[in-house]
């Protein structure tokens, strides 16, 4: 018997770079984007510019950008 759960599938898009990822915010664990951490005024411009979740690739790139207005964190 496998008690190995399954992966799951990468079913949600991203509106910044229109990649595949899956959105955990309704799994059992928390989802892999509360590792990064945004600051507030970046979070209201996503929110203005995007619906849905951003996926983690462009969550990090957001976080790292070396342009400081666009850091955001």
């Amino acid at each position: 018997m496998n008690d190995v759960a399954p992966t799951p599938a990468a079913t949600d898009r991203c509106p910044r770079c229109a990649g595949s990822f899956h959105c955990g915010m309704a799994d059992a664990e928390p989802c892999a984007c509360t590792t990064v951490v945004l600051d507030a005024a970046t979070q209201a411009a996503l929110r203005e510019r995007y619906t849905g979740c951003l996926c983690l690739r462009c969550l990090k790139e957001l976080c790292s950008a070396p342009d400081p207005s666009l850091r955001g964190c």
